[in-house]
């Protein structure tokens, strides 16, 4: 799947995102613990730019317990989204001098993608920028969004 939605312009709109850093592609904890299209699409960032993969599971979990495909559309904008990190310090040594991308498979309302953007930020980790595969084409992106 990522090889049909995802090209290399794609990735050289990210590239321009990293002001010369090394990248540093963290997906975003998974509800489910079963989405493998963020891990896939970090994975291939990698292989086209270089850098580090940190699957989000590994370093946060989920305080909220529903998944959003689970969701009826016009309720999803109504569910809280919450990530609580495992080993801040550790996560912050990581993120010396790298950029941070944040990677979701699919932007339905943006929520989970911004809660996560939120917990790393608190945590003092700035977020470059946000990659996924596809999005609502109601969802009015932000500008660093790819």
């Amino acid at each position: 799947m990522v090889q049909y939605l995802w090209n290399d312009l794609n990735s050289q709109e990210i590239k321009k995102r990293f002001a010369g850093k090394m990248p540093r592609f963290i997906v975003v904890p998974s509800t489910s613990g079963a989405n493998v299209l963020p891990i896939a699409l970090a994975k291939r960032l990698v292989v086209d730019l270089g850098g580090e993969f940190i699957d989000g599971s590994d370093i946060a979990h989920t305080l909220h317990g529903v998944p959003m495909k689970d969701v009826p559309r016009a309720d999803r904008p109504f569910i809280w989204r919450e990530y609580v990190l495992h080993d801040v310090e550790w996560l912050r040594a990581k993120a010396d001098g790298m950029a941070t991308v944040v990677v979701e498979d699919v932007f339905s309302s943006g929520a989970s993608a911004n809660a996560f953007c939120h917990s790393l930020s608190e945590a003092g980790i700035q977020v470059a920028t946000v990659a996924g595969l596809l999005g609502d084409s109601r969802l009015q992106a932000e500008p660093q969004l790819i």
